[in-house]
């Protein structure tokens, strides 16, 4: 049996910007870009993503404030994706 992956939803804004949707293997969205100017420039965002995705070490696990689990992803810059 196959198994599901998730999948990138590349979009075209009305204002002739792009971006992308990171859809989980149940379809919820995962994640939503940022805009971007070119289709060159969203095909790297979605490259990037797949890279730094594939890094479990920058995964930040820890508890939220409210005592829950939380997870984040450091970003290449070095903030919290």
């Amino acid at each position: 049996m196959e198994r599901k992956r998730p999948k990138f939803q590349f979009k075209e804004a009305a204002i002739d910007e792009f971006h992308f949707t990171l859809l989980g293997t149940d379809a919820p969205s995962l994640l939503q870009s940022e805009m971007y100017k070119t289709c060159a420039s969203t095909e790297n965002g979605i490259a990037s993503v797949r890279t730094e995705a594939a890094d479990d070490g920058r995964r930040d696990r820890g508890k939220a404030s409210n005592g829950t689990c939380a997870a984040g992803r450091e970003a290449h810059q070095g903030g919290t994706a």
